[in-house]
């Protein structure tokens, strides 16, 4: 169970976990609260069956959809329920209840929390609430596993009351074929924004938001281009387009005009992973970052804050500097930039290798099938019931 379906970090995992096409001994289908957004036919078309319940933003749910909600839980009378993030947790725990009420059946709960609480006073009312509530039903007996997909955010809620004993950590996987490094793809990359060879090309991939911190990575490019003439600086994501005013105004403020390319929302970003020198995340709050994944596996070397588990993703293949200091950034930037083609590929080698060994989807996939399947009647774990 999911809030939506759209370009989020939770939704893209949940899409490759559920569309590798391999045939499995039990059903899986998702109910997504809203609309199918990005990964609804997406998932249809990989054989997965999604059911929408219709709820809309910030209203109480209708009737039709409390009634969709039952009628989805005497149909698919599930062995397990999976909540994706707050709401899709709560919204678990709901059809487990109707699962009992109306078909006098059981299932097991397991909830799937994919966010980090570096201050929870810049959550919002609802967030804070949801977060809290989550913690209540992660401590009744309804909940048989909760898990994190990263072991700051753990180590984060179970520190707000969130049972310790349930903690089950399992880090976002990354296809290494489709994330990968491409031969020609900086040469593309630089064809397509006018750029000579000479050119090194800073990339921030993120939707526009407060928790990106843009006007981070704005002040420490105005610092990094001041010293280091050759940088250029490219935004990808969604609502990072010259349609942007503030961020827009932002860019000229610091004179950084007709040295960055603001790109938009890209559906297949893993060519420009590869064609970027230096990949950058200026947030100051994440859980685990499928952005600084992807560009690790794409051979690009990165430059982090450390939140969440952003450093320990990249291990020694990259650099981690405090969340909100432009300077430090731009520091650490400028290292890599003089670090030359030759060591950059180097540490990008070092940032790929790391991902093969500890996040490829495949290993990540294992360790979801293994939790899901205890669920079912009959399953054993070394010869023993779980």
């Amino acid at each position: 169970m999911i809030t939506g379906l759209g370009l989020g970090g939770a939704e893209t995992m949940l899409f490759r976990l559920l569309s590798d096409g391999q045939s499995r001994n039990y059903r899986q289908s998702v109910i997504c609260l809203m609309d199918e957004g990005h990964y609804g036919p997406l998932l249809r078309a990989a054989g997965i069956p999604v059911h929408f319940v219709n709820l809309r933003p910030n209203k109480l749910p209708s009737f039709r959809a409390v009634f969709d909600l039952i009628h989805l839980a005497i149909k698919q009378k599930p062995n397990l329920i999976v909540g994706w993030m707050y709401h899709g947790a709560v919204a678990g725990r709901i059809l487990q209840l109707m699962l009992r009420w109306f078909c006098w059946r059981s299932s097991d709960l397991v909830l799937n929390i994919r966010h980090s609480l570096e201050d929870l006073s810049n959550e919002k009312k609802m967030t804070s609430f949801l977060i809290h509530y989550c913690g209540r039903i992660g401590r009744g007996k309804s909940v048989r596993k909760i898990i994190y997909n990263s072991k700051a955010s753990a180590t984060q809620h179970e520190n707000l009351g969130y049972p310790s004993e349930k903690t089950y950590v399992i880090a976002n996987g990354f296809d290494t074929s489709t994330f990968a490094p491409f031969i020609g793809a900086r040469d593309s990359l630089l064809k397509n924004l006018r750029l000579k060879k000479h050119h090194i090309l800073v990339g921030l991939v993120a939707r526009y938001h407060p928790v990106k911190d843009f006007p981070c990575f704005i002040s420490a490019a105005a610092l990094v281009a001041r010293q280091r003439n050759k940088a250029r600086f490219v935004l990808v994501g969604r609502n990072v387009t010259l349609d942007n005013k503030l961020l827009c105004d932002l860019v000229e403020e610091h004179g950084l005009a007709e040295i960055s390319f603001m790109l938009g929302e890209k559906d297949r970003i893993a060519s420009i992973y590869s064609g970027l020198d230096i990949l950058v995340s200026s947030s100051i709050s994440e859980a685990f970052s499928n952005t600084i994944g992807e560009a690790c596996s794409s051979g690009t070397p990165c430059v982090v804050t450390d939140v969440g588990d952003s450093k320990y993703i990249i291990g020694n293949s990259g650099l981690a500097v405090p969340p909100r200091s432009p300077g430090d950034l731009a520091d650490a930037i400028i290292e890599l930039v003089d670090f030359g083609s030759e060591r950059r590929e180097r540490l990008g080698r070092s940032a790929r290798d790391r991902v093969i060994s500890y996040f490829s989807l495949s290993k990540v996939k294992t360790r979801y099938e293994e939790l899901f399947l205890e669920s079912f009647p009959g399953y054993k774990i070394n010869g023993k019931r779980s």
